[in-house]
């Protein structure tokens, strides 16, 4: 029996992994963590708590990486034999880290700085300890499960069933939506193939993953209205393509105000997309854009 430690359980991809591996219930105990539900162990990072890890362990992370960093730093400064026991950490960091490298405004540049530092800890934590580390860097979640939902399409979707239209750039770039579920396959991938397999000598590895389909955000609204039923608010929203030159203007107030949003729209004409296929490397048929369930 190995031990599964999962940080991050309430997310959506959490919930899936939890789901995953409970379906393999004769290899797997899943010990699951979270800040506010009392459903499982109680995790605090801040407090600094400590555990102790049985032979074989793997920690899989999907709560904010820093946070989960520090929390591993401050165990390898405290006690480095309990982190000893530990085979292999997998941990779900952000495409930001690519996507963001040359942002203007603060915030983030704040994030990628975050995102590269945790990462970096992480590799040089595990390597001196001798565990397998694997990061992993999905493109935009999406999804839903038990009542978990995700933060990029959902939010796409709610805007638009409370708008009588929107506004777009035209020739927009390029997004690679993932479903939650689909990650939860890839983290369970990664675990079976490169964590407990002993033939597989790789100790580190960065999965920059995406969707399987590259999507203008035209294309990926367009899509999004068509999974829901006719009589869904959502369909009642207009999508208005404006030349890039109009569009930006309208956008000159919000640089004043929020530079943070100001280049979140100016990126969508930027592709960010170009990722690995998750089918392609846990080897299943490709998903389509969306894959349900998404949202109610």
């Amino acid at each position: 029996m190995i031990d599964i430690h999962l940080f991050g359980i309430t997310t959506p991809t959490g919930k899936y992994i939890e789901r995953i591996f409970k379906n393999k219930s004769e290899e797997y105990n899943i010990i699951g963590y979270s800040r506010s539900d009392k459903m499982y162990k109680s995790i605090n990072f801040e407090e600094k708590n400590l555990f102790i890890y049985s032979n074989k362990s793997i920690l899989i992370s999907c709560a904010p990486i820093w946070d989960f960093a520090n929390f591993i730093n401050n165990s390898y400064k405290k006690n480095t034999n309990l982190l000893k026991k530990i085979n292999s950490m997998i941990i779900c960091s952000s495409s930001s880290v690519i996507t963001k490298k040359f942002a203007f405004n603060e915030f983030d540049k704040e994030l990628v700085k975050k995102l590269e530092l945790s990462e970096n800890k992480l590799l040089d934590i595990c390597k001196n300890l001798d565990i397998k580390c694997f990061i992993v860097r999905p493109t935009m979640i999406y999804g839903s499960i038990d009542g978990y939902h995700d933060k990029n399409i959902s939010l796409i979707v709610k805007i638009m069933r409370l708008m009588p239209f929107i506004f777009i750039p035209k020739n927009t770039g390029l997004r690679q939506p993932i479903h939650a579920l689909q990650l939860a396959k890839v983290i369970y991938f990664i675990t079976s193939f490169y964590a407990l397999n002993k033939e597989n000598s790789i100790a580190s590895k960065v999965f920059n993953i995406g969707g399987d389909e590259e999507l203008t955000y035209k294309k990926l609204i367009l899509r999004l209205k068509d999974s829901f039923p006719r009589k869904d608010p959502i369909n009642n929203c207009y999508i208005a393509e404006l030349p890039i030159t109009i569009f930006i203007l309208l956008l000159i107030p919000l640089s004043i105000f929020s530079p943070k949003l100001f280049e979140l729209f100016l990126r969508m004409k930027s592709n960010l997309s170009g990722f690995l296929k998750a089918s392609i490397l846990i080897k299943q048929n490709p998903k389509k854009f969306p894959a349900k369930p998404i949202c109610k």
